[in-house]
């Protein structure tokens, strides 16, 4: 690229969507000279690369474009010139990809290796990320166009069997899936790069499709399933995108507290078989919470914090509150008598002020597996238990974790009952919601204090909109819910699958007397439940007494040292990279002036890389950047484009590094005084 063509010295990320452009400009007139030459197999090469270029372009992001926006005019002229480019290829793109439409069917392109590629074009999306996207097929495809879409680059393959495959039929890096709760285990494996698009080759060469036949609604309800495992995954990777660094900053802050506190993982063998009651903070929880009285002492009863001030209110102390949420929730146990409760379970990069108000209460635990359990694993502790998308379903999996037996939902309506999000003498319990049945929306007409902050920025309650789901109802019909509800359902449903196909599972009720059915559970009234645990033959449930044993077993000193060990490794790996950036930066600039050479920079580039990702404290909370960075170096053409991939690289170091010094030095220091207090 010219350098007067650069936006701007100060603006890397901008010089990256213009090599894009440059690359798909370029690329649209290979494709034209390849057509008119007749070269089939070099049109379809370029235009694989096209559809791979604008997956690129689209992952680029909003705020790189507006950097552009604000580029010189000769910039944006050149934009203008590579887009009028890329444009005049689009119709012949189209035209070429359907071909053979009206002239050939797919069953006949299906019988030659040509034809199978005729029909990969045609069935391909023009934006598609070969490496990261996914494409689903049914097992009545033929294997060989499963092999011809590998051959031109697709990575992840998921094939939807109506019987297991047998092993000469199996495909290398093809996931095939022969129920349909298996979509969720496919995604969960997939490495880096979220799959942004799916594409389907469910009808390839078939003709008159029965769609009411077993095997088409069997295929149908496999590709549902998928949908809502993907939307599902999808709706974690944001999150834990979005929250990275807060969770990362907030666990660093945490770390000199999360040495003095036992672990759930050191509560394992202590409740084998002792009832669980999962008391979500639902609207039906208002029907039997009184009942609960009855279970104190007879089985452990745990509550998510949204759930603590409704129990208080009608005289009931659970034995364990649990906070997930990263975000400032202390409002929602305001007013609630923390100081009868055996513990306070909170999630190692929650909210720094939950460790400081209640020090004598605290028990840690992962909430969030790539993010926490760097930090868990300090201590050799990381107890890794699939807590699921909310605080209720990391209830559930910690009592199959602890082997608890039955476990009981309680409150778990995951509808929007009879107007209403949360039980009514909740901390949220003021909040109500109105419908509109002709729009599927539902707003907050009445939002208290504490719920509207954590809504923040322009998503108030004023503005806030959102669909109306449905779910099969708890007495039958369906119910109305929230998008986000819908998920924590499947989990539900997807863990109860899991356990009642064990050769002793445990056995789950759901005592929520309203709001969703959930599959797998026995659905009873809690009277009923608790009539069932009054006939077992069991020890009384002294939650106070496990607690108390395992906060005197805990080896202060030698987790402190650990910690202590690990932060000083973690001050030197950071001093490092900042010493290595400079060098890096110093390098840059003397390329520049010609006083350098180009492997000079890459070995220095090398080793800040190496160093970066050996910091998880960088890395996890700066991927995308890491990636951007990483892109645009692989793809740089010119001096000027290897350096801006530096300079993105050297941004993000100079500029994280010292917040995340700040708190390890921070954490060392109370370590230190800790220890000095004690002597």
């Amino acid at each position: 690229m010219n350098k007067k063509l650069s936006p701007s010295a100060n603006n890397p990320n901008a010089d990256y969507l213009l090599v894009v452009l440059e690359e798909l400009a370029d690329t649209s007139t290979k494709i034209l000279d390849a057509g008119a030459a007749g070269d089939e197999p070099a049109t379809r090469t370029a235009i694989d690369e096209i559809r791979q270029l604008r997956a690129d372009l689209a992952g680029i992001g909003w705020d790189i474009k507006k950097q552009v926006d604000a580029a010189p005019m000769q910039t944006k002229v050149m934009i203008e010139k590579y887009l009028a480019s890329i444009h005049q290829s689009d119709n012949f793109i189209s035209a070429w990809c359907s071909r053979f439409n009206g002239i050939m069917t797919q069953e006949q392109l299906s019988k030659t290796p040509e034809g199978q590629h005729a029909i990969i074009d045609q069935v391909m999306p023009s934006t598609w990320d070969w490496n990261s996207d996914v494409l689903t097929l049914n097992d009545d495809v033929d294997a060989e166009l499963i092999k011809a879409v590998l051959s031109r680059g697709q990575q992840r393959i998921a094939v939807f069997c109506l019987s297991k495959p047998e092993a000469k039929q199996i495909l290398p890096k093809v996931s095939y899936l022969t129920e349909k709760k298996e979509a969720y285990a496919f995604f969960h494996s997939l490495g880096y790069g979220e799959p942004l698009r799916t594409a389907s080759f469910a009808a390839v060469h078939k003709v008159d499709i029965d769609p009411e036949s077993a095997s088409e609604l069997k295929y149908a309800e496999f590709r549902e399933e998928f949908a809502i495992a993907w939307k599902h995954y999808m709706v974690n990777k944001n999150t834990i995108r979005h929250f990275s660094n807060r969770w990362l900053m907030q666990g660093l802050e945490n770390m000199a507290s999360i040495a003095e506190h036992p672990t759930l993982s050191s509560l394992v063998g202590r409740f084998i078989g002792t009832p669980l009651v999962v008391i979500s903070p639902g609207p039906s929880l208002d029907k039997n919470v009184h009942l609960l009285k009855q279970l104190k002492g007879k089985a452990l009863l745990m509550a998510p914090a949204q759930t603590a001030l409704a129990l208080s209110r009608a005289g009931v102390i659970p034995d364990i509150v649990v906070v997930a949420d990263p975000a400032d929730i202390t409002y929602l146990v305001d007013g609630f008598p923390m100081d009868q409760v055996e513990a306070l379970l909170v999630g190692v990069a929650c909210h720094p002020l939950f460790y400081k108000k209640y020090p004598t209460k605290i028990i840690t635990f992962n909430v969030n597996a790539g993010i926490d359990n760097w930090i868990s694993d300090i201590f050799k502790d990381t107890a890794r238990i699939g807590a699921g998308g909310s605080v209720s379903t990391a209830i559930f999996g910690m009592g199959l974790y602890l082997k608890c037996d039955p476990i009981i939902l309680v409150g778990q309506d995951l509808a929007l009952t009879n107007g209403k999000q949360y039980a009514s003498k909740s901390a949220d319990g003021s909040l109500t919601i109105k419908f509109d049945e002709e729009k599927k929306i539902f707003s907050y007409p009445t939002v208290p204090i504490g719920y509207e902050k954590l809504m923040g920025g322009s998503q108030n309650s004023v503005s806030y909109r959102e669909q109306i789901e449905l779910l099969p109802g708890y007495y039958g019909g369906m119910v109305q819910t929230k998008r986000d509800y819908v998920m924590f359902h499947s989990e539900f449903e997807i863990y109860a699958e899991t356990e009642n196909k064990k050769d002793k599972p445990t056995k789950l009720f759901n005592c929520t007397e309203g709001g969703a059915f959930i599959k797998g559970f026995k659905h009873i009234p809690l009277i009923d439940a608790i009539a069932t645990i009054d006939s077992l033959d069991q020890r009384t449930v002294d939650a106070k007494a496990s607690i108390k044993h395992i906060r005197a077993a805990l080896d202060i000193p030698s987790r402190k040292k650990l910690l202590r060990d690990k932060l000083y490794r973690v001050k030197s790996s950071l001093l490092q990279c900042q010493k290595l950036t400079i060098r890096c930066a110093k390098v840059a600039w003397q390329l520049q002036k010609s006083s350098a050479n180009i492997a000079a920079l890459s070995k220095a580039e090398g080793d800040l890389a190496k160093a970066v990702q050996g910091s998880a404290f960088l890395a996890l909370a700066n991927q995308a950047e890491i990636q951007n960075a990483v892109q645009l170096g692989s793809r740089a053409k010119t001096l000027k484009q290897s350096l801006s991939a530096s300079k993105i690289l050297h941004t993000l170091v100079l500029r994280e590094t010292p917040k995340v010094l700040l708190l390890v030095e921070a954490a060392i220091t109370q370590l230190e005084q800790s220890h000095a207090h004690k002597l």
